[in-house]
């Protein structure tokens, strides 16, 4: 796969959200795209920051949103926090976005990004 750009990378972190992936996801995803990690912790700081991703922890009883401020913790450590069970999400606005914005990505180049990194 070709070279990502800023936009792309929003658009991939935003799709992953969508379908609750497993935060390890973001390394094997952008590794065949040879996206650094600092360019997607970057990227899903801003969308947690923002309000448009979530991080989950699944556990036994369930799964429980954690708030804002213990997601950026969490990603700030990114090393240990692409390993552990945490799950990616939208918010509500995010949600809202997703269904009205484009991510500055046409659509055949969203489909083409979609099953590439399949």
């Amino acid at each position: 796969m070709e070279e990502l750009n800023s936009c792309e990378i929003y658009y991939l972190v935003a799709l992953l959200a969508s379908e609750e992936a497993p935060v390890i996801e973001l390394k094997t995803q952008f590794s065949f795209a040879a996206v650094c990690d600092e360019s997607i912790q970057r990227v899903l700081t801003e969308l947690v920051s923002d309000g448009t991703v979530g991080i989950m922890a699944s556990s036994l009883n369930g799964t429980k949103e954690l708030s804002i401020d213990a997601s950026l913790c969490l990603i700030e450590n990114w090393q240990v926090f692409i390993y552990l069970s945490y799950r990616l999400f939208l918010t509500e606005a995010g949600l809202f976005r997703w269904e009205t914005d484009d991510w500055g990505v046409s659509e055949k180049r969203a489909s083409y990004l979609v099953f590439s990194s399949r």
